[in-house]
């Protein structure tokens, strides 16, 4: 072997990336950070125009030079972010619905509207996650947001993509009854007002 070969086959090293979610791990095997986030964007099919910003899974921070890249050993896990994706803290072996509330008077004194809502449905999920059955006590209103949530937003409180799957799932299932018990009614009303109409 060569020794252009061999230096080349010892600056190779092994990295573990995981995407925003924490859901996709893949490793790649890379000599510089250019390297490493040309092959991850082909494995993550990520656009070419589109910016990847790679950091440090354990504390978000961020690599953006070569010499800090050869610093990592082999089997560093790093985490792979573009578009408008941002790190967040991992999950700990304590839920992060563990001890979450929100109290409605003084969280619409204290935040905004996008906040408070924010909260709410985070609130939602982590009672349907402590008893998926509550899932009928829902109004139609809460159903509909949390149909609409976007996971990016909620990895904090939803780590597992098949809950997260299921979850949509069953909401749209119970969204479909809600939406044709009150067709039905309508219906019912409709055709009492025609009868009332016809007897007078």
């Amino acid at each position: 072997m060569s020794d252009k070969r061999k230096q080349a086959s010892k600056s190779n090293k092994i990295y573990k990336i995981i995407d925003h979610t924490r859901r996709y791990r893949k490793s790649i095997t890379a000599s510089s950070l250019g390297e490493l986030i040309k092959i991850a964007r082909m494995l993550y099919n990520i656009p070419t125009k589109t910016n990847i910003t790679i950091v440090l899974e354990q504390d978000g921070t961020e690599i953006d030079d070569e010499e800090y890249f050869a610093t990592f050993k082999t089997n560093t896990n790093l985490m792979i972010l573009y578009g408008n994706q941002k790190w967040i803290v991992t999950e700990t072996k304590t839920s992060k619905c563990d001890f979450f509330t929100v109290d409605d008077t003084d969280s619409k004194k204290s935040l905004n509207d996008a906040q408070y809502q924010y909260l709410k449905i985070k609130s939602l999920i982590c009672s349907l996650k402590a008893e998926p059955s509550r899932i009928s006590l829902l109004t139609g209103a809460d159903v509909e947001k949390l149909s609409d949530i976007n996971l990016d937003n909620f990895v904090d409180v939803i780590s597992n993509g098949i809950f997260f799957e299921q979850l949509k799932e069953s909401l749209s299932k119970f969204l479909a009854e809600k939406r044709q018990v009150h067709e039905s009614i309508d219906l019912l009303q409709v055709l009492t007002s025609n009868t009332n109409v016809q007897l007078m």
